[in-house]
Order: C-alpha cells, then structure tokens, then sequence
C-alpha cells in the first residue's frame, strides 16, 4: 500500500501479486491488490479479486472482509455499468 500511496502503482502490483503467490488463501491479499487495480482504473482485474477475496471469506468465516468485499464489489459493479461502451474505430 506505500507503493499505491506514493504513486508506484507498478511497484505496488508487484508487491501485491507477490502476495497473492505467497498466501492464496489470504482473502485480505486480494482485497488490498483490488485496490491497486481500481487506481489503475483496471476494474475487471479489481472485481475478479473482490469476488476471490469474498469467495476466501466465507470459506474463513471472516464477516467483515466479506462484507467489505461485498461492499465494494457492488461500488465496482455500478462504476463498470457506468462506464461508456468502447465504441468501435474505423
């Protein structure tokens, strides 16, 4: 997250992929990358890790990362609703 604070959003992918890697079953883990991806403005790679991280909740009984992710994989849902269709180029 010091990385994302600061701008290294490459540093800070980084740092959280790696933490995926070492810990897959840490629902955290995907939580905090999703934000990296929502400040690269990736937010099909941000839902994907809410919806891992909420997935890893509910197998952990941990009720306030699931309703964190929740939360915010609604906020992600209606930003992707949101957002104009990419319209083709000729």
């Amino acid at each position: 997250e010091v990385y994302r604070d600061v701008g290294n959003l490459d540093a800070a992918i980084a740092d959280a992929d790696q933490a995926v890697l070492e810990a897959p079953e840490a629902g955290w883990a995907y939580y905090t990358r999703h934000s990296i991806h929502m400040a690269r403005g990736d937010l099909s790679s941000a839902l994907a890790d809410l919806e891992k991280a909420d997935e890893l909740a509910q197998e952990s009984g941990d009720l306030r990362l699931e309703a964190v992710a929740r939360m915010q994989k609604a906020l992600v849902l209606q930003m992707i609703s949101a957002s104009p269709l990419p319209t083709p180029t000729q």
